[in-house]
């Protein structure tokens, strides 16, 4: 069935409209003026499968108003001034799956009425709670997957997600100005695959790290940490605190933007779980010369299809040379062979992608490089 998209967005109406043809399956109205949404006003759109009411001064909802979405799936609701629900408002909605909403707005569902959200997959809050710990509510939806929310508090604490406990939530992504992660505040997250805590910049990157002890052992798809550790001046990650990562058998990581300074030149041979990893992201960071041969280390990763290494620094390769005109004993596996100018690489046969641009200054450029082992390359950028 072909999908029939109606926009009526911020055109200061006060009523639904009428002029979107019946089969209309997405229907968009934020940021318009509707006010109340009374008995049964989409009688005309039964086919609506999307539906945007975010940002509509809706300060009622009357009980009837959704019985005719027996089809919607995805409801978007941010930002209205409702302070209550009524009960089994969302009785109707048999197919909603993704429900966009303020938190505030949904601890406020009638308990009575909690089974309404049994189906529901995707919550997305742009608020958080304001006693610390997420509502009740979600303890009845049974079938939750997906959860994201703009964190109002500066810390998660040990009970936060505590009535998420029995939810089978796979994926977590926590927007806003944290400074703190108590030790067990993920403990609760019993099924957890993806973890993803992006441009928090105030948590300490030691007692962050230690609080992903709980998913030891665990399977997961993807640990994002970019842009949170700039403030506190903990560059170096030690192998014992690298530990808390490589205890996890993760495909996918990202530690970008974190102003790292070195990354302990054992944490990665140690990793428990390195044939996990198929995909990293070091981006932006600012290793010094100790981390020269960092490309060295990716060749533990015998599972690795994606290296993202740009714009680590414009220094790196210059220490190298450096080194060697200083008449340091080479290593086997140094990364410059040869003349100072021809390179040498030795890659992961499994690497599909890398991206190492933006880490060589305009006054070091490479005579040649040679990779070695690469079977399944397809792209590399060395730009600039």
């Amino acid at each position: 069935m072909k999908e029939i998209r109606c926009d009526c967005s911020s055109r200061n109406i006060t009523f639904i409209p009428t002029e979107c043809p019946q089969n209309t399956s997405e229907l968009y109205l934020a940021n318009n003026d509707l006010g109340i949404l009374g008995k049964e006003p989409f009688t005309r759109y039964t086919h609506l499968s999307y539906l945007d009411i975010n940002n509509c001064n809706i300060t009622s909802i009357d009980q009837s108003a959704f019985d005719n979405l027996t089809q919607l799936k995805d409801l978007i609701f941010f930002n209205n001034p409702m302070k209550t629900f009524q009960s089994n408002v969302f009785a109707p909605l048999n197919e909603l799956r993704v429900l966009s909403i303020s938190h505030t707005l949904l601890s406020t569902y009638p308990r009575e009425s909690w089974s309404d959200f049994f189906r529901i997959t995707t919550v997305i809050c742009d608020d958080g709670p304001s006693n610390r710990t997420f509502s009740e509510i979600f303890s009845a939806m049974k079938n939750l997957n997906y959860f994201e929310v703009d964190y109002q508090s500066d810390v998660i604490h040990n009970f936060t997600f505590y009535s998420v406990k029995r939810t089978p939530l796979k994926h977590l992504n926590i927007n806003g100005h944290l400074r703190g992660i108590e030790i067990d505040a993920f403990a609760p997250l019993e099924l957890l695959s993806s973890l993803i805590i992006p441009n928090q910049n105030f948590l300490k990157l030691s007692s962050t790290l230690l609080a992903l002890y709980v998913f030891e052992n665990r399977q997961m798809d993807e640990l994002d940490l970019s842009n949170d550790f700039k403030n506190y001046g903990e560059y170096v990650i030690s192998a014992d605190l690298f530990g808390y990562i490589g205890n996890i058998c993760l495909k996918k990581l990202s530690l970008g933007w974190n102003g790292i300074r070195r990354i302990d030149a054992t944490a990665l041979q140690k990793m428990k779980y390195k044939h996990c990893l198929e995909t990293l992201n070091l981006n932006h960071n600012d290793f010094d010369y100790h981390q020269d041969f960092i490309v060295l280390y990716f060749n533990f990763f015998t599972k690795i299809k994606r290296i993202d290494i740009s714009s680590i620094t414009r220094i790196s390769f210059e220490n190298i040379r450096e080194q060697k005109s200083n008449s340091r004993q080479p290593l086997d596996h140094r990364l410059l062979t040869n003349t100072r100018s021809d390179w040498s690489i030795t890659l992961p046969s499994s690497l599909e992608f890398l991206n190492a641009s933006f880490i060589i200054g305009r006054n070091n450029l490479a005579n040649s490089i040679t990779f070695k082992g690469i079977t399944r390359l397809k792209i590399v950028d060395f730009t600039y």
